[in-house]
């Protein structure tokens, strides 16, 4: 099974070891989603060889069930029957929603299918009746010989345990905060920015920038040679601009990678 997750991973996201997955499945699935103990099913090839996992939970309410993680290699039909398992036992008269939190082996993970590198899947998912529900985008950057001189204003970094890395603060001399960004450690040399942003009074000055380009060398002076970024698309209503988002990470040099969607379904 170790090989069959590890085959789905993205640059950027920590390897799958013996000691994570048999963690995450001991733990049941992901704290704070007020779920009961996942069930997993596994398919089987002609051999006896496992060629697919489907790992769900059912709420203990009439919440919508999920479909937290989905592994076939890439085989239709094996991604077929693990759907279907997933549905028969979720009820499909019920809503459910698909790959919409971080993985259980990998929780600090961004959510979603990689819908370029996973079409099969996608393709079973449209064909049951699932529709997009978030989308985000992935930009990646080497760190290069990084770390360059701190300019002023320098933010002032956090370590934080849960999950380890830093949260950056850019303050005015007053101390009103004026952007902040949390970067996730460093997993074999590549770190992960996770959020980023400016005051809407303080935007289009440069100071977002210059907030990143701190993220970029504390990375680095922690050994990360890489740094990816998961920017989701905002709703409509929302005031957070992900396009902006996109721009400035584009400005310094990431490039675009995989899109990844969640997904829902109703009955």
């Amino acid at each position: 099974m170790l090989a069959l997750i590890e085959a789905d991973r993205l640059p950027g996201q920590p390897h799958i070891t013996p000691g994570t997955l048999d963690a995450a499945i001991r733990a049941g699935g992901h704290a704070g989603r007020n779920l009961l103990v996942p069930r997993m099913e596994v398919a089987q090839d002609a051999a006896g060889r496992i060629a697919g996992v489907v790992i769900f939970a059912l709420p203990p309410s009439d919440d919508a069930g999920q479909i937290l993680a989905l592994h076939c290699r890439e085989d239709h039909g094996v991604a077929t029957a693990l759907i279907d398992a997933a549905l028969t036992a979720l009820g499909w008269t019920r809503a459910v929603e698909a790959l919409a939190g971080p993985p259980p082996f990998a929780p600090g993970s961004p959510a979603g299918l990689a819908v370029g590198r996973r079409s099969a899947t996608r393709a079973v998912l449209d064909a049951a009746g699932f529709s997009t529900h978030h989308t985000w985008h992935s930009l990646h950057r080497p760190l290069g010989d990084r770390p360059g001189p701190a300019t002023y204003p320098i933010a002032s970094v956090a370590d934080r345990d849960d999950p380890p890395g830093w949260h950056l603060e850019l303050c005015h001399l007053d101390g009103t905060l004026v952007c902040e960004a949390t970067v996730d450690r460093a997993a074999d040399q590549a770190a992960a920015l996770r959020w980023i942003t400016t005051h809407p009074d303080h935007r289009r000055r440069g100071l977002g920038r210059h907030l990143l380009e701190q993220c970029l060398d504390v990375a680095a002076e922690h050994h990360a040679r890489e740094m990816t970024a998961w920017i989701r698309e905002t709703d409509a209503d929302s005031e957070e601009d992900d396009g902006a988002a996109i721009r400035l990470l584009t400005a310094l040099d990431f490039r675009p990678g995989e899109m990844l969607h969640s997904f829902h379904r109703r009955p």
